[in-house]
């Protein structure tokens, strides 16, 4: 048993307790039950003094360990130091995972790859989606220009295994159906950063989480979505629109949910979802360099686009397990609910999915 040499009182009326459990909340991760501030009274030279005791219950052995962010400082002028830290360089940035993040995949390390119990609780699989988006949202290359994401989301408590290990080489040798095709070139660049494994090329982007949560987005620029509907490498200014090559969007929509499907789902084996949800996401299709959609197939001149009609959309649909009857799904929503067009002008579909076979035959 350990005895404490000497107690400090204070005076009572420097006790805010709700300043206690705000500190407690904002630097300890993850959330600590059933906290509480014990007051203790008494008397020291004629004066009434207080004893201040921080009660901790047993907590609960699935949310271990708990991570404090920061360490205390006797003045709180100090610039307080970090008692945990996760950086991570990119380029000519530094990128600080936030400590909620770190303590997750620590506690997953301590189970055996197991998500924490506190995943649902911290730090949601939606929120890793949300942040994921703005993560792409966020660099240099993509500010001048609309963008378009396909987003799954598995439900449940799932975990991949071994995800920055033989899960990443799986990702890295992974192809799309055509050599040269609208895919998500894995294999050019997949690299840690924080608890994510990204691709960041200049037009397109991959972000992949333990959780399984995945993230494709492209832009919508004449280099890629809009292969061959403009001057290759133009700037901004040089365009009064983008026109997108309606074959790029659907392959890489579809080969977006393959990859999920064929190469982040088998992963999941020991720690399977219960489900997915998928979405499209279009970012900044009228506010920037206004988009437009080619109806017909080809390289010929661009003769029947469709403007976009709104800015900014979120498609959900209910994954299914089929990347094809899923792509179409997203697809047709994209086709009416942005470029007001109905389901049967989305190309390479039949019987209500994306058919490979008619943009990669014989594969």
């Amino acid at each position: 048993m350990e005895a404490a040499s000497g107690i400090a009182s204070v005076r009572p009326t420097s006790v805010e307790e709700t300043r206690y459990r705000d500190l407690v909340k904002a630097h300890v991760f993850p959330i600590v039950r059933d906290f509480g501030v014990v007051r203790h009274p008494g008397e020291a030279d004629g004066e009434e003094v207080l004893l201040v005791a921080l009660y901790v219950a047993a907590q609960d052995e699935r949310d271990r360990p708990f991570v404090v962010d920061r360490f205390p400082s006797d003045d709180e002028a100090d610039d307080v130091p970090h008692g945990v830290g996760w950086p991570t360089r990119w380029g000519d940035q530094t990128h600080w995972e936030r400590p909620e993040v770190i303590q997750m995949h620590l506690a997953r390390g301590r189970s055996g790859g197991a998500p924490s119990a506190a995943t649902d609780e911290g730090l949601s699989l939606e929120t890793e989606a949300s942040e994921d988006l703005e993560f792409l949202e966020s660099q240099p290359e993509w500010e001048d220009w609309g963008w378009y994401a396909v987003q799954a989301v598995p439900t449940g408590r799932p975990g991949v295994q071994d995800f920055h290990g033989e899960f990443r080489e799986q990702a890295r040798r992974w192809r799309g159906l055509r050599p040269d095709g609208f895919d998500l070139n894995l294999d050019w660049d997949l690299n840690p950063l924080g608890p994510r494994l990204a691709s960041l090329l200049t037009r397109q982007g991959t972000i992949i989480r333990g959780s399984g949560v995945t993230t494709a987005g492209a832009l919508a620029y004449p280099d890629f979505l809009g292969w061959a509907q403009s001057p290759m490498g133009a700037k901004r200014a040089e365009l009064d629109t983008v026109i997108l090559n309606p074959w790029a969007l659907v392959e890489f929509t579809f080969e977006a949910l393959r990859f999920v499907y064929e190469c982040v789902a088998p992963a999941m084996a020991r720690h399977p979802p219960l489900g997915w949800h998928v979405r499209a996401e279009v970012r900044h299709f009228r506010e920037r360099v206004p988009v437009s959609l080619r109806l017909n197939l080809g390289r010929g001149p661009a003769l029947d686009t469709v403007s976009a009609t709104i800015d900014q959309h979120t498609v959900r649909v209910q994954g299914t397990g089929d990347p094809g009857r899923d792509a179409f799904s997203l697809l047709a929503r994209v086709y009416g609910d942005v470029f007001g067009r109905g389901e049967r002008e989305v190309p390479f579909a039949q019987a209500g999915r994306i058919d490979p076979e008619l943009f990669a035959p014989s594969r």
